[in-house]
């Protein structure tokens, strides 16, 4: 099998099931917005602020560059469906069906990230790798359980256009 053939099948995948493209979506969200809770991490720890409130700082810089990004990716994976103000309505409504299904598992997320990131620089670990270990912990938690949620409202049902 050639490396063209695994990207063909990986595309594919990723077009044809909506689990595979909304959780490879969430974590495609997610990578660039580590990295800029991280900086952010870095920054604050590097102005002399406490745990707790590079922690939360972190926590609510990544929350703002993950939805944007997702949101974007959404749209840019299906962005053919979206022509005219029919489309945006639908997009609108796609939109707030996925963030509303991923709702309880942003808060089971961001309910073990921040906490979990205040005990990693508590045991003397970097603000910016704390944050690192803390987001892989929880986005593994999170996506088992937003597929779930999404499994059960609905989200991954494959609609004919």
């Amino acid at each position: 099998m050639s490396i063209s053939d695994v990207v063909n099948k990986v595309v594919s995948l990723y077009k044809n099931n909506k689990v595979v493209s909304v959780n490879a979506n969430a974590v495609a969200s997610g990578l660039p917005a580590l990295l800029v809770a991280s900086s952010a991490s870095y920054c604050m720890d590097n102005l002399g602020c406490d745990a707790e409130t590079i922690a939360i700082g972190a926590a609510a810089v990544d929350y703002v560059a993950y939805l944007g990004l997702q949101g974007a990716l959404y749209y840019q994976g299906n962005h053919q469906s979206y022509s005219g103000s029919v489309g945006r309505k639908k997009l609108r409504k796609e939109l707030m069906h996925l963030y509303t299904s991923e709702l309880p598992a942003n808060v089971l997320y961001y309910s073990m990230q921040g906490p979990l990131h205040y005990v990693l620089m508590n045991h003397d670990l970097n603000a910016a790798v704390a944050n690192q270990l803390a987001w892989v912990a929880s986005i593994a938690v999170e996506r088992v359980v937003h597929t779930f949620i999404g499994w059960k409202t609905g989200l991954f049902k494959q609609k004919d256009n």
